[in-house]
């Protein structure tokens, strides 16, 4: 389960030196390949963790959760922020619930394709980043 819950540095690294935006869409098409790649794993990691009653997954879950938030900040450029970075993070692990949501979406109902994730992935994590960040930093 830890093998398939943790983003795998290779989705981050050897980045471009380009922008936050084509880093992310890179980061997220790499992550797709490896979803797709293991489709039954990630399924059954995501079930395991609705369950949400053993605490070895629950702690292996957090532990994923601080990893892809690392990787995405990475990705973004943004790994050295400071201002308000609890909340930066917060925001970010809460995108990936919505990230497993939309999985189940693509690869158990077929209501999304490959390319239709990709899009809501990229440009609800550039929303957060760019528009509900800064608005939380301006309401404390």
């Amino acid at each position: 389960m830890r093998q398939m819950m943790v983003v795998p540095a290779s989705v981050s690294e050897s980045l471009p030196r380009t922008t936050p935006e084509e880093r992310l869409s890179i980061c997220v098409d790499r992550w797709l390949e490896v979803v797709e790649r293991n489709r039954e794993m990630w399924l059954s990691a995501i079930g395991l963790e609705a369950l949400g009653n053993d605490p070895e997954i629950d702690r292996i879950m957090l532990e994923a959760d601080e990893i892809a938030t690392d990787r995405i900040l990475e990705a973004a450029m943004m790994t050295d922020v400071t201002e308000g970075r609890v909340k930066l993070r917060a925001i970010i692990r809460s995108h990936s619930a919505m990230l497993k949501a939309a999985s189940r979406e693509w690869l158990v109902r077929g209501t999304l394709s490959r390319g239709d994730l990709h899009v809501i992935l990229t440009r609800t994590v550039l929303h957060l980043l760019n528009t509900v960040y800064p608005a939380l930093l301006d309401d404390e």
